[in-house]
């Protein structure tokens, strides 16, 4: 299964560190650091809502948890706006299935965004040179990746041997040429089968950033003794322990 431990299993038992990146388990108990996927597929259903978007369609992939998590997103924000079906606007779950999704387009001789609007969840390096520039909703991928290297150096020098921890950073939308408000509607669910293919034209755009704001804590906001954690970034010594109970979780804003 997508989201089975099962190749980790060999590793934990010989009781080697192990922290999930951008993914979770669902059999093992395991540190992880990953990007807040509902939340930034929230954001990427409101920016479209927010340009008079009413029917927006969702490109998903395999059933993995970031994928399940982005769909929960995408239901979520269609609720929370009452939207109804088929779309004037697409949220690709990745960027290979935004590409598909934007040649499929553009062979039917539709426009974007004047006739569809397109949004990406992860921003590509190129995302800004197509044709047009790719509206995304950005993953903090160095914030990731120190964040993984701290819990599992935790684990290593042994400052850190309590309960699986979790910790969940906040996305960021990026706005490009490829969204804006509603036009006239399109027969758009056909988009939904189409493979994603390669190729990019080059194209130019500021992106505007609408940047969450975000609390990060433990899992169900327990106390840990860390040398390291993200409520301050300072190291403290083995058994200094602190709690995040009173802590949220998670906060969303948007700065517009």
């Amino acid at each position: 299964m997508a989201n089975s431990g099962r190749a980790l299993l060999p590793l934990v038992t010989h009781q080697v560190p192990v922290v999930c990146l951008n993914r979770r388990v669902y059999d093992l108990d395991l540190d992880v650091a990953l990007v807040d996927n509902v939340a930034g597929a929230i954001l990427a259903v409101s920016h479209l809502a927010a340009l008079g978007h009413r029917r927006i369609g969702y490109i998903n992939g395999r059933p993995v948890t970031p994928g399940i998590e982005r769909l929960e997103g995408y239901r979520q924000g269609l609720a929370a706006y009452d939207l109804p079906r088929p779309p004037t606007a697409i949220f690709a779950i990745n960027n290979p299935m935004a590409l598909g999704a934007l040649t499929a387009i553009r062979e039917r001789g539709w426009r974007v965004p004047a006739d569809i609007s397109v949004v990406a969840f992860d921003d590509a390096p190129w995302s800004a040179l197509l044709d047009p520039p790719l509206t995304t909703v950005a993953q903090p991928t160095d914030q990731l990746g120190r964040a993984a290297v701290r819990l599992l150096l935790e684990r290593i020098d042994g400052y850190y041997d309590g309960a699986a921890r979790r910790v969940v950073l906040p996305p960021s939308l990026i706005e490009r040429a490829s969204t804006g408000p509603v036009g006239a509607p399109v027969a758009a669910l056909r988009v939904l089968a189409t493979a994603a293919r390669d190729g990019a034209a080059r194209g130019s755009s500021e992106p505007r950033r609408y940047e969450p704001v975000a609390v990060v804590a433990p899992e169900e906001g327990a106390g840990h003794s860390g040398a390291l954690c993200d409520c301050g970034g300072e190291r403290r010594e083995p058994g200094a322990g602190h709690n995040h109970a009173a802590r949220p979780h998670l906060i969303i804003g948007v700065s517009r």
